[in-house]
């Protein structure tokens, strides 16, 4: 075990006995949707790709409109505007709705990220002290009333993102002139302790959509221009590094987010552009594929979760089984639960072959967002579920 994991594994052990700010994620269960990102031409708007490059822009004031987070239920999105929080229901025409209202100019409320049950929204503020910019985390309920602190200690915290279990709250701290380090809580902001300190800065964190792995950005050096993508095993004490560069072309990697299924980490790199493009690799760093190919930055990727209800109870957990074909018309985000995955992609292929039936299942189809459609097939005797994503095919 490398000396990182060792001290990761002391660190985490002792915890369990007790660049451009992005946004901070939770990675919310479900099929894999679309991937909000900032594009920065000139001024910031949000974006969300499909996987096949088609985009469609979800913001348009051009007033800094970036860190975006999507809703759990995978329909709404919160992000900062000019230093505010709001969010957008991507479902409809109506317009976005500000959830906080700055008492002073130099207040900013930030980094916004979704409680599990969709009922809250956590952030980073520095209202306490709005001449520096010290933060800490507060929480407010979805429509932006019962605004509260959540966490005040030492020291400025940022990113902040409850569990997708719902059950704790990771974030980063950095004391006066120290690092950045990784910290975590219950989900009521009590018992913080240190989670993870490389010695160096850590920070945007990412939960996996099972509450078992951190995903976050680091920087190995003193003053290093380039960072790269590491996972944290909370459930081990692993530590993974994901992302590596030649030592003569240092290459910086920034902002993960897990997909909902688990199998895939999108991040911001310079490797194929100085101005940075959204990539997309497996969960173990292995298969890197650019996803954005704009002359433009591209960065704070967030995964769109699109859940699903078919199969059996809870204590059967789906499986990913991969996608057919991520073009319009095609089906994508295979899931089941409690039936192979060759079963599945064959209910899937049958499903298209056979004008929307497939014998032995009952299914039904539901627009969810964009043109994306929940189709979600349940088997009429032993309780095995099928779920994927139709994208309606191009008029």
């Amino acid at each position: 075990m490398s000396q990182l994991a060792v001290r990761a594994a002391l660190i985490l052990a002792a915890a369990l006995a007790l660049g451009p700010a992005s946004a901070a994620f939770a990675a919310w269960p479900g099929l894999n949707g679309r991937i909000s990102v900032t594009q920065d031409p000139r001024s910031k708007d949000v974006w969300a790709f499909a996987r096949d490059g088609t985009a469609t822009q979800l913001t348009f004031t051009g007033n800094n409109e970036e860190q975006s987070s999507w809703a759990p239920d995978g329909r709404r999105i919160a992000y900062k505007r000019s230093d505010e929080v709001f969010v957008r229901d991507v479902t409809t025409d109506a317009p976005p709705v500000r959830l906080t209202v700055k008492a002073v100019s130099s207040e900013n409320n930030t980094q916004p990220g979704w409680s599990p049950d969709c009922a809250s929204i956590v952030f980073r503020t520095n209202r306490a002290n709005p001449s520096q910019n010290v933060a800490d985390i507060w929480i407010m309920d979805a429509d932006g009333s019962n605004e509260r602190p959540l966490l005040v200690q030492p020291g400025d915290q940022r990113y902040p993102a409850l569990s997708p279990d719902g059950t704790r709250l990771a974030y980063m701290s950095r004391d006066d002139g120290g690092t950045a380090d990784l910290w975590i809580a219950n989900a009521d902001g009590t018992g913080a302790r240190l989670l993870y300190d490389s010695g160096f800065d850590d920070s945007a964190l990412a939960w996996s959509p099972d509450s078992t792995k951190l995903a976050f950005q680091t920087q190995r050096a003193p003053g290093a221009i380039d960072g790269d993508i590491f996972v944290l095993d909370l459930v081990t004490g692993a530590v993974t590094q994901l992302t590596s560069d030649p030592p003569d072309a240092p290459i910086h990697d920034e902002g993960p987010a897990w997909s909902p299924d688990g199998t895939m980490i999108a991040f911001t790199s310079e490797r194929s552009d100085p101005n940075g493009d959204i990539w997309i690799m497996r969960s173990d760093g292995s298969d890197p594929l650019r996803l954005t190919t704009d002359p433009v930055l591209d960065e704070s990727p967030d995964w769109q979760p699109i859940p699903f209800s078919v199969g059996a109870p809870a204590r059967w957990p789906a499986q990913a089984c991969g996608d057919l074909s991520l073009l319009p018309g095609g089906i994508a985000s295979i899931a089941t639960v409690k039936a192979p995955c060759r079963k599945a992609r064959r209910v899937a292929e049958r499903w298209i072959r056979d004008n929307r039936k497939v014998r032995g299942f009952d299914c039904t189809a539901a627009l969810h967002s964009f043109d994306q459609r929940l189709v979600e097939c349940q088997h009429r005797g032993d309780r095995k579920g099928i779920a994927f994503v139709w994208r309606t095919p191009a008029s």
